[in-house]
């Protein structure tokens, strides 16, 4: 048994995904968006859970795509950057979908497809009885600076001139400023307006690619924006867990000593003598940042009671004060963060009094963690 527990609500999770259902347009596509481990909650048992509830899966990497794929999951998986060369008869064998921008690697994996077709004709198989093909999503550098065709040339390229092996199955950018309002959103605007420029009418003639350009609060803000699937990744999971610690030591304080590592004392909490102290067993280690170190703003509940950080976060372990009041036993569970309804700690308060990213945190859930999934 572990000493951290991540309390996985899948119902509340699906409750989000069908909440999206409702706000875009009947025939839009949702694709849940699995990377790092989906966000730390674990990518293989909860894509299985979400399979029946979403049209894709986007991953960041071939591993991500194989565990999921590996795992049962009979969605579209999109990986979403250019694979390396080698992956290639990996994404074919287990029906990856593949992201493209780069002229070069379009005409390397278009070779690649015609010549794994001819090997199959020359080998005495009926090449058209079961074509090799691979499907491909063409990334649109649309204001991100990050990857993407930007040339006219290599969308051209991409839908006119490669084998119909490489099937052009969709046109993706992504907002650079999309969880942002004010200014910010022109920047949005224009992004939009470039990549509706840039594949309009590619759509109009080929109405089977699938165009998407919004993640999840881009689907919340702008609904003009829907076209042909949505992206959702950090709304769907930020406030669906709850992640507890066990108490490992239970001990009174000495006097004028300080707790942990480090010697500065001015940072430091001094002891004042015989408090109650508890010794939980996560640090920096499992996600915790060690920014946070002598912070009395980061605490934890334990029966219901808030109990404050008083030491450094250390690798494994971090010590908390304990109102005298409290009973608390090794083996007691302490709540590090919730949904916040609780009392606990939540990711907007962790976001909004020390300025952590909420999906930074999350993807730092390691393997240290056990988790429990609440369908």
């Amino acid at each position: 048994m572990s000493l951290i527990k991540l309390d996985i609500h899948c119902g509340d999770i699906i409750a989000t995904l069908k909440r999206t259902r409702e706000t875009i347009p009947k025939d839009t596509k949702i694709m849940a968006i699995a990377k790092a481990n989906a966000y730390g909650l674990g990518a293989v048992k909860l894509c299985k859970i979400l399979d029946d509830h979403v049209d894709y899966f986007g991953v960041a990497t071939m591993q991500e795509a194989i565990e999921i794929r590996n795992s049962g999951v009979l969605s579209n998986i999109l990986l979403l950057s250019e694979p390396l060369k080698r992956d290639i008869l990996k994404a074919i064998n287990f029906d990856i979908d593949l992201t493209v921008y780069r002229m070069e690697f379009i005409e390397f994996l278009d070779n690649f497809l015609k010549n794994l077709q001819k090997r199959k004709s020359e080998s005495g198989e009926n090449p058209s009885s079961d074509l090799v093909s691979i499907g491909t999503h063409l990334k649109v550098e649309t204001g991100m600076q990050r990857v993407g065709a930007s040339d006219k040339s290599v969308i051209n390229y991409w839908l006119n001139g490669t084998c119909k092996n490489l099937r052009k199955t969709g046109m993706f950018s992504h907002l650079a400023n999309a969880d942002y309002t004010g200014i910010n959103q022109i920047l949005n605007f224009q992004q939009y307006e470039k990549f509706h420029k840039l594949t309009e009418k590619h759509a109009r003639k080929n109405p089977g690619i699938i165009r998407h350009l919004c993640n999840s609060y881009a689907t919340e803000f702008y609904p003009g924006a829907h076209l042909d699937m949505v992206r959702i990744g950090q709304n769907l999971y930020k406030s669906n867990f709850k992640m507890s610690v066990m108490v490992k030591h239970v001990f009174r304080g000495q006097k004028n000593e300080t707790i942990g590592y480090g010697c500065d004392e001015s940072v430091k909490y001094k002891c004042v003598g015989n408090e109650k102290l508890a010794t939980l067993g996560i640090g920096f280690a499992d996600c915790v940042p060690t920014s946070l170190s002598n912070d009395r703003r980061v605490y934890v509940l334990i029966k219901g009671v808030r109990c404050e950080l008083v030491s450094p976060v250390m690798m494994d372990m971090l010590v908390v004060k304990c109102p005298e009041e409290l009973d608390v036993e090794v083996e007691d569970e302490a709540v590090f963060l919730s949904d916040g309804r609780d009392g606990a700690m939540s990711l907007e308060y962790l976001n909004k009094v020390f300025g952590i990213h909420m999906c930074e945190l999350m993807t730092r859930f390691g393997r240290r963690f056990e988790r429990i999934y609440h369908v």
